[in-house]
């Protein structure tokens, strides 16, 4: 079953559907949006694992470039574009149903100014516990996309001082970092999110550059329970 909701964002009423037996609209997208600065000479905007669509929605409240949603999932695919559809904007949101991996059939390599995810954060280990939706499952788990193979098709798709925009777990901080470098994607803003003052940072956002110089600047933090 699918469930119609709106939300008002920077000024605009946005209606979306929402498929059930998979993540509601969360506060990691609307913090995610608001994180990514666009420039005045971009062109593309790609979202990796774009689910029912959402993030896309949100940045065209912001800008007019065009903004490709890719999704792995046919149901949250066809959610996607029942979306855009519903706030007319298929003349700048495309939804393409297939993996990142197959990038070079939609796009041309280093051609991409803005990339941005909300990915699976968990890695598949060998007792890992599958939730009872499949979709759920895939967008929680590691399942069709590492952070590795994620980190790998940016470096392909960027344009040469292209951004990377991400939100992910604390704890894997370190190995991130790394896998970022391994592709020349420098970690340039990290803003860490706590969900309640009195405990650590559980998420946090970063901006990486591709084939950027090495430095990082540490934001501000997020404090949900007083913003």
């Amino acid at each position: 079953m699918i469930s119609k909701n709106s939300i008002e964002h920077n000024g605009k009423k946005i209606i979306y559907s929402q498929l059930e037996n998979s993540f509601s609209i969360t506060t990691d997208s609307i913090l995610l949006s608001n994180f990514i600065r666009i420039k005045q000479k971009d062109k593309i905007i790609i979202d990796i694992g774009t689910g029912q669509g959402l993030i896309p929605i949100l940045l065209s409240t912001r800008t007019s470039l065009k903004i490709y949603g890719v999704e792995i999932q046919k149901e949250l695919s066809s959610v996607a574009i029942n979306n855009v559809h519903e706030n007319n904007l298929e003349k700048q949101i495309e939804i393409i149903n297939d993996k990142i991996q197959n990038y070079d059939k939609y796009f041309i390599l280093h051609s991409v100014d803005i990339i941005v995810s909300n990915p699976p954060y968990f890695k598949v280990i060998d007792n890992f516990k599958a939730n009872d939706s499949l979709t759920k499952t895939i967008s929680r788990h590691e399942t069709k996309l590492t952070f590795d193979e994620l980190a790998y098709c940016c470096s392909k798709l960027l344009r040469h001082k292209g951004h990377f925009y991400f939100i992910h777990r604390t704890e894997r901080l370190v190995e991130i970092i790394e896998t970022l470098k391994k592709y020349k994607l420098e970690p340039k803003r990290l803003q860490f999110i706590y969900t309640n003052s009195l405990k650590d940072a559980p998420l946090f956002l970063l901006d990486a550059v591709y084939c950027g110089k090495e430095e990082i600047k540490v934001e501000t933090p997020i404090f949900l329970e007083s913003e």
